[in-house]
């Protein structure tokens, strides 16, 4: 049996905490496609270094954990403004998926998807999750509340706390 140190695990964990995730739905771009089209889209960061995984998927190893943050609010901008990402995602603990924290306007249709154009053009469809959507009522400007809803529902619970009224004994 081997034994691994905590130091060589420190090590290690170090080494991939400012790696990125690339997941692509449908056909699997090739390495270099991939470096051109982060050398194009993200341009503020040194060059990465691109790995693929047998998986279908592509760990994309940053410099720093600074260029990591930017390339993903970058992402984020493309739906809002990102306030942040979750620890699992900062610590690159869970590699499915990015999970991160972006204000949106819900005044405006909510995005199910944003499209990524690489350098050649081709448009990348990724497939947007929300934890939780707002109900927003236009005719009201209100977050989760429609008075049409309210007043059905006050006049539903007023017909069943109704009484009969029944005239008295004598």
């Amino acid at each position: 049996m081997v034994q691994l140190a905590n130091e060589d695990i420190e090590y290690e964990s170090l080494k991939w905490n400012k790696a990125l995730i690339l997941y692509i739905v449908g056909n699997t771009p090739s390495i270099g496609s991939i470096e051109r089209f982060i050398a194009n889209q993200w341009n503020f960061i040194t060059e990465p270094k691109v790995l693929y995984h047998s998986e279908g998927y592509f760990v994309i190893r940053m410099s720093n954990t600074k260029e990591r943050d930017e390339a993903l609010s970058k992402i984020g901008s493309g739906l809002g403004r990102p306030l942040y990402a979750d620890n699992c995602t900062t610590t690159t603990e869970r590699i499915s998926y990015a999970r991160i924290l972006v204000e949106i306007d819900v005044t405006r249709p909510i995005p199910y998807s944003i499209k990524i154009c690489d350098p050649k053009g081709k448009v990348i469809d990724l497939p947007v999750m929300y934890d939780w959507e707002p109900v927003y009522y236009q005719e009201y400007c209100q977050i989760g509340h429609s008075c049409k809803e309210k007043r059905v529902q006050l006049a539903e619970a007023k017909n069943e706390n109704a009484q009969e009224a029944r005239p008295k004994k004598e």
